[in-house]
């Protein structure tokens, strides 16, 4: 009986601290190819960072299904972007939404910098930007 409940302790002890060093939720953001200017992102230096973003056109939900989904960020509009080093559906395509994760070497930086999203389409590789915005690498505390 003393196995028993030192088991149930143990493993009750593993599911507080996977909680408790759980990766945050990841950042709803929307793209839409009618915006003047993306919204700002927000990320932490050296810190894995989770965008979820819906593509919207003129405010109507964009269906993916025949096209890559991208964000990237970069120091400036001409310099080599940094892209995501994962991208995610997350449900299905025709929902317009994906999953962009940096790594926390992606983000070993802090600043103010530029980022974009859009579109390639998958049988021609043609981009359709979407638009830019501001991304922001905060020191951490």
């Amino acid at each position: 009986m003393k196995i028993k409940q030192y088991i149930i302790g143990f493993l009750a002890g593993l599911l507080v601290t996977a909680a408790v060093f759980a990766a945050p939720a990841p950042y709803a953001v929307s793209v839409d190819s009618y915006a003047a200017k993306l919204p700002t992102l927000t990320a932490y230096y050296n810190n894995t960072r989770t965008f979820r973003a819906t593509f919207f056109d003129n405010g109507i939900v964009t269906d993916t299904t025949n096209y890559t989904t991208y964000l990237y960020w970069s120091r400036a509009v001409t310099n080599t972007p940094v892209y995501t080093s994962t991208v995610a559906v997350v449900g299905n395509t025709t929902n317009g939404t994906s999953d962009f994760t940096f790594t926390a070497s992606q983000l070993a930086t802090n600043g103010i910098y530029v980022y974009e999203a859009g579109l390639i389409l998958t049988s021609n590789s043609n981009r359709v930007t979407y638009g830019q915005g501001t991304f922001t690498i905060n020191r951490s505390l």
